[in-house]
């Protein structure tokens, strides 16, 4: 049974990724425990649109962080206690 894993699971994989893992395993463990969902083709087109979301947000924060270094570039910061 195919699954998308919508936490890091160890042994497993990390999340979004889609794993093949037994019947018993996704219906048992990794779908009641929240870890799992079923693949089934609309929840991967919502998976697709998850992971543009993350990388999005992420290129936004690498972006914001960058900026910030290079306005910390050169400067001397004091710290008294």
């Amino acid at each position: 049974m195919k699954v998308i894993l919508i936490k890091d699971v160890p042994k497993l994989g990390s999340r979004y990724e889609v794993k093949d893992v037994s019947s018993g395993h996704a219906t048992n463990l990794l779908i009641p425990q929240g870890l799992a969902l079923a693949a089934t083709p609309d929840a991967l087109k919502r998976l697709e649109t998850q992971r543009k979301q993350a990388e999005a947000e992420r290129k936004i924060h690498e972006d914001l962080l960058v900026k910030n270094i290079k306005d910390l570039d050169g400067k001397t910061i004091t710290i008294s206690g």
